[in-house]
């Protein structure tokens, strides 16, 4: 389990430009260095709205610079002390020009308030006719009120102007709602966007284990493109380490592409290409006839298969479904529109010379263009990890005690599907994981491969990669069936992503979980885990056992040319049942020969790989236990004289399990 393939080759579109936080909460600005910067020249303290432009009209007046503009938080921008403020060249003898978009969160009369020292005014479009003319201006020290009768749920752009000399500054700018008691700041009331042009964004977690490293993965996103040379463009964002990240609208297309499909639009004409029948009530909707002449004589060659939305004069706009259709037929294609015309066709400015009422359908005059149906391009997003951190990993992610937990479930009683036991597995996810082989059963050919892996010269997994082993839920991880479990299993780290102006910010949760890992050691556990699973699991068994007074021996020895390694486990209580130990080796300097076992009352295994040693023992009946202690030995020849063993062999891995499933802690020594 060890191999890791994954070639991709992207061109990835590299942006220069910066970006920040935006959207709720923030405001736009423009900060300017006024009077000279030292008072030297005018206006200054402007007291009417003209004074204020000429004193901001940085391309025509020399006394103005602008010297900063961005994006900031409104609490920044609208009521700050010295310590959380706008950027300014100095301060004193600057000024900002601010503005945003209100949305009122409730309807009636709302009472605004600005505070400056020095001059500020104040703009508000209340009436949506793009002209802020409501406005304070010519103020100095002090507070000026207003009120609005405002819509809840209404867009408002405004304007804050703000100029400071020298000496004491300040700027406030606080309302209150119709259901306040008192002045204050609703910061989630504005935004430096129309909410309309939010931009796309895409927020993504992977739940990985606590156990890894969820930095060492990474999620690509891509999409079909015409302008980059490989035909694709993608962006590759490692994971933090919550295993977060985010895609904002430099990675995401929002272009409109032809989604294969047509769209037909009307005019009034001279003939009745339609036949429009009254409103169904059972099925809601209504049946539509379009002349199969309108596809083949006016507009040649057009597949009615591909018809997917309509526009019939004033009375629909919209989505249509196939009845019954016939490309290159002259007859009658007919489709369904969904909902309730009826109001629609009594109200049209189209007369009954256009829309005929024949009692039991409406024959109307409409003439047809049929154009290419548009949305939003389709994006993939792929996981994938760093090969060489997937190597060290997986060779740990199926081990002894998954073997033991699994032959536990098999051999337990109970009523688990497929005759697999049931005393152990609470939760689907644990089938989906223990069905190594993916046949859609968990059984003992299962429990065989992974018994094979762990020490068999053969590893039935050595080829498999990211991509075979790995497990992306989207959905229903915490709740997957324990009776239906292998339908609709996830095989594929890709999952796909379409922009939406309805939800401009979207959002996607994954599970990963790994083939084989049922104690969950390297897969994000499931929330409804009983406790009885959950102790088996390492996240919890990696508590000490309270009796640390025993511990495993180690040891290394030189015989000459040879070098051995012991493996001592003292007589003990524990009823351990399978054990594995990892041992890796400088393979430039040393050469494995064979290993030893000195109790052979238990099953026992060594299996040797390119870089370490797997050693240990199991029994699958729990007939017999290391009760009684047992010595495992590892002999190696040494290909030069070292002159020293340091570095040369590392135990960096091993389990103990009892019959319960259970880790056995003792320290090594």
């Amino acid at each position: 389990m060890k191999k890791f393939i994954l070639t991709v080759v992207y061109t990835l579109l590299v942006c220069s430009l910066g970006y920040s936080q935006t959207g709720q909460g923030y405001i736009n600005y423009k900060s300017y260095k006024i009077n000279g910067g030292n008072g030297s020249c005018g206006p200054q303290h402007p007291s009417t709205t003209a004074a204020f432009d000429t004193m901001f009209d940085y391309t025509n007046n020399n006394c103005t610079e602008l010297t900063h503009e961005g994006i900031d938080t409104a609490l920044n921008g609208l009521t700050w002390t010295w310590s959380t403020m706008l950027p300014r060249h100095a301060n004193s003898w600057y000024g900002w020009d601010i503005d945003g978009y209100f949305v009122a969160e409730e309807s009636g009369a709302y009472i605004f308030q600005i505070t400056s020292d020095d001059r500020s005014d104040f703009w508000f479009d209340t009436d949506g006719d793009g002209d802020m003319d409501n406005t304070y201006a010519g103020f100095g020290n002090g507070s000026r009120s207003r009120s609005f009768n405002l819509t809840a749920g209404q867009v408002y752009p405004f304007r804050v102007r703000y100029e400071q000399g020298a000496g004491g500054a300040n700027l406030y700018l606080k309302w209150k709602r119709p259901s306040d008691s008192a002045l204050t700041f609703h910061s989630d009331e504005i935004y430096s966007y129309h909410p309309d042009d939010a931009p796309h964004s895409l927020d993504i977690t992977y739940e990985v284990s606590d156990n890894l490293d969820a930095t060492k993965f990474s999620t690509t996103i891509y999409y079909e493109c015409t302008d980059n040379a490989g035909g694709i463009c993608a962006t590759v964002n490692t994971l933090g380490s919550d295993g977060t990240t985010s895609f904002d609208e430099t990675a995401i297309s929002t272009d409109q592409v032809s989604d294969g499909t047509l769209k037909a639009t009307t005019t009034n004409g001279n003939v009745e290409w339609v036949v429009l029948y009254p409103y169904d009530s059972t099925n809601d909707r209504h049946r539509i006839l379009i002349d199969g002449r309108e596809f083949t004589a006016t507009n040649p060659d057009t597949d009615p298969n591909n018809l997917t939305s309509l526009q019939l004069l004033d009375l629909y706009d919209g989505p249509i479904s196939i009845y019954n259709v016939s490309f290159g037929s002259g007859g009658w294609q007919q489709y369904y529109i969904p909902g309730n015309l009826t109001t629609a066709i009594s109200n049209s400015s189209y007369g009954s010379g256009v829309i005929r009422n024949a009692g039991s359908y409406f024959g109307i005059r409409a003439e047809f263009t049929f154009g290419e149906n548009t949305s939003f391009a389709q994006h993939t997003l792929n996981l994938s990890v760093d090969g060489n951190y997937y190597d060290d990993q997986y060779d740990n992610a199926v081990t002894i005690q998954d073997l033991v937990i699994a032959f536990n479930q098999l051999t337990s009683g109970g009523s688990g599907p497929g005759n697999s036991g049931g005393g152990v597995f609470t939760t689907g996810i644990e089938y989906v994981l223990g069905d190594v082989n993916e046949d859609g059963s968990f059984n003992f050919v299962d429990t065989q491969l992974m018994l094979q892996h762990i020490y068999g010269e053969t590893d039935p997994f050595a080829d498999l990669t990211f991509v075979d082993v790995v497990k992306i839920f989207g959905s229903e991880y915490d709740s997957w069936s324990t009776s239906n479990w292998s339908s609709g299993i996830p095989n594929t780290t890709s999952d796909s992503y379409t922009p939406n102006t309805t939800t401009r910010a979207q959002t996607k949760t994954y599970n990963v979980a790994f083939l084989g890992d049922v104690n969950f050691s390297h897969s994000e556990e499931p929330t409804n885990l009983t406790t009885a699973t959950n102790s088996m699991s390492s996240k919890i068994s990696s508590t000490k056992n309270s009796s640390t007074e025993q511990s495993v021996v180690l040891n290394i020895v030189k015989e000459g040319d040879e070098l051995k390694l012991t493996i001592d486990i003292p007589t003990n209580t524990y009823n351990i049942t399978g054990s594995q130990f990892k041992v890796y080796f400088d393979n430039e300097k040393l050469v494995y020969l064979d290993s030893e076992v000195s109790d052979s009352s238990i099953d026992s295994f060594t299996t040797s790989r390119s870089r370490y040693i797997t050693i240990g023992s199991f029994s699958s009946d729990g007939s017999h236990t290391l009760n009684g202690g047992i010595t495992y030995t590892l002999n190696f020849n040494m290909s030069s004289d070292t002159g020293s063993t340091l570095g040369l062999l590392g135990l960096k891995f091993f389990e103990l399990v009892n019959t319960d499933g259970n880790k056995i802690n003792l320290i090594i020594k």
